[in-house]
């Protein structure tokens, strides 16, 4: 009679951020592994923003599939089903592998995730969100009816324009600016 070792390994699912933290408005990368098969989905939870899933910009539920994996998230996109955007804070993403036969409309808050029939396996990702913000360093304080408009200064989050506002006296006009880097 001979007796053997069997040893059981679970899988298991990693992520990081390419950065720690991001201009609202742009876009990041997560990537990792997973022994746990595909698909994987993405939620998020956050500052003044409730547990809900990632979409893309065709509202189509994120996911990402492979041993290795990456995905890109655009925070422009995120919004919950209330049609809120996030707000500066530190978010949390959640990368998570459903049981067989869940779908995502199943995991509704955060303690779904630890409900051992709906999810196999999740991580979790943290990653700051910032205001995008402008500094103007250089504008005349007195514009004469006629003289050309000219104002310079840094715009924080890499936006493609930024929209300007003049008031006067019966005055009012707004348009925007491309940023020139």
């Amino acid at each position: 009679l001979k007796s053997i070792t069997i040893r059981v390994i679970s899988g298991c699912i990693t992520a990081s951020a390419d950065v720690s933290s991001v201009f609202i408005g742009n876009e990041f990368d997560i990537d990792g592994t997973n022994d746990w098969g595909s698909p994987l989905y993405f939620f998020i939870k956050g500052t003044n923003y409730p547990f809900a899933v990632i979409k893309n910009s065709y509202g189509d539920v994120l996911t990402a599939s492979g041993k290795e994996w990456t995905a890109s998230i655009d925070t422009s996109d995120i919004k919950n089903s209330n049609g809120k955007y996030v707000d500066a804070g530190t978010y949390t993403i959640y990368v998570v592998k459903l049981a067989g036969g869940v779908s995502v409309n199943q995991i509704s808050d955060i303690a779904n995730l630890d409900n051992a029939g709906l999810v196999s396996a999740y991580t979790t990702v943290s990653v700051a969100f910032k205001q995008p913000f402008i500094i103007i360093t250089s504008a005349p304080e007195v514009l004469v009816q006629g003289e050309k408009l000219e104002v310079s200064g840094t715009a924080e989050g890499d936006p493609y324009d930024v929209q300007y506002y003049l008031f006067g006296t019966n005055y009012f006009r707004f348009g925007y600016a491309p940023v020139v880097n």
